[in-house]
């Protein structure tokens, strides 16, 4: 697995795997503490021709699909990314791509019914049609790594790297025409904190948490105060 994310109302997590032919999504029941593998390579429920390396996974619970994010399986080196749509029964199709880079993260954003894409830029996508938006773009040397929103506010906190091995979270507010988000947003800290390998936020306290590990340190989790910047070391390897 690398990453899950949350149905909170449901107890369930839904985990995106790698492991050989098994690639696909998993779903978790925390109250009958079961795994079940919903859709993955050779279930004939999707076109395994496409469907290769998966990076991270999104849930809609409104609609009740999960969206994964896949390395394109027919030509690994063509710098694609692609969102497959996944139904309860684990059927899947593909319904938009992106561009490829390294440490991608897909979530969704409720409040607006959209898949927040954070890669080589932050992009908002249309579930229904595949049409995609530049939320923010990628200054030179700088990449999105993870990205969570708020489902009442719509607000995003992006953490990215940025040139001289610095990391930093960019709060970006809902304003505009149909919601959209302006192009940058206010750092809400700079400090080389070290790549990250599990982020999200608690939005009711404003609380972004930071799993870390960087060449000066071991591994750890960081609580970054979304507004004044304060962060404190909360667990430490």
């Amino acid at each position: 697995m690398n990453d899950i994310v949350l149905d909170a109302a449901r107890l369930k997590v839904y985990a995106s795997s790698y492991s050989g032919q098994h690639e696909g999504m998993a779903l978790f029941d925390l109250e009958a503490g079961t795994v079940e593998a919903v859709s993955y390579k050779g279930d004939g429920k999707g076109d395994d021709a496409l469907f290769g390396y998966v990076a991270s996974v999104a849930f809609d619970p409104v609609n009740e699909v999960s969206y994964l994010l896949v390395r394109d399986a027919a030509d690994p080196m063509a710098g694609i990314w692609r969102i497959w749509r996944v139904d309860r029964d684990g059927n899947r199709e593909p319904v938009a791509e992106a561009p490829y880079s390294l440490h991608a993260r897909l979530r969704h954003d409720a409040r607006n019914n959209r898949l927040l894409l954070a890669a080589n830029g932050l992009y908002a996508i249309d579930p229904a049609t595949g049409e995609g938006e530049v939320l923010a773009a990628r200054e030179e040397g700088s990449w999105f790594l993870r990205l969570a929103a708020d489902p009442e506010s719509g607000e995003i906190a992006a953490y990215l790297r940025k040139p001289g091995d610095v990391y930093e979270i960019q709060l970006l507010h809902p304003g505009g025409p149909g919601g959209a988000l302006p192009g940058t947003g206010d750092p809400a800290f700079g400090p080389a904190l070290g790549y990250s390998y599990g982020y999200d936020v608690d939005w009711q306290h404003r609380v972004a948490y930071v799993a870390s590990a960087g060449p000066n340190h071991g591994h750890r989790v960081t609580a970054v105060d979304l507004e004044t910047g304060h962060r404190v070391i909360v667990a430490k390897e």
